[in-house]
């Protein structure tokens, strides 16, 4: 199960995600140094855990030209082989788990965002206006 805690979203919602190898892994959700879910969309599925699958990099198998559907795992969308299904831009119209989905159920990813990363933004960076 992809624990959205550990990882960063774009101001529409989406996950950010990348190719690179993943640094981090925490409750089955493999992450770089930044944050970002780790995802590779190359390389074979070679473990199935939880339902979702993980190439040899560690990294979450991932597809993005796959029509969601059956079977789920813990709610997400997955092939028979265990790859994650995801949209890369995909629209958040749910979020399952905090996990966003689109409108017909995709993982809704970024590929190309890179997180911004100052700290902890709390929404007053700039004072409190006093």
């Amino acid at each position: 199960m992809l624990n959205h805690s550990l990882l960063v979203f774009t101001p529409a919602g989406q996950i950010i995600a990348t190719n690179d190898l993943p640094v981090n892994f925490s409750n089955g959700t493999p992450t770089d140094a930044l944050g970002q879910l780790c995802v590779d969309t190359a390389s074979p599925v070679v473990v199935v855990l939880g339902g979702l699958g993980y190439t040899t990099s560690g990294a979450l198998g991932a597809v993005t030209a796959a029509a969601a559907g059956v079977p789920h795992s813990g709610g997400l969308p997955v092939t028979d082989a265990g790859y994650l299904i995801c949209e890369d831009l995909g629209v958040p119209v749910s979020w399952n788990g905090g996990i966003p989905c689109s409108a017909d159920g995709r993982v809704c990813i970024d590929l190309a965002s890179v997180p911004v990363i100052n700290g902890f933004d709390n929404g007053f960076d700039n004072g409190f206006g006093i």
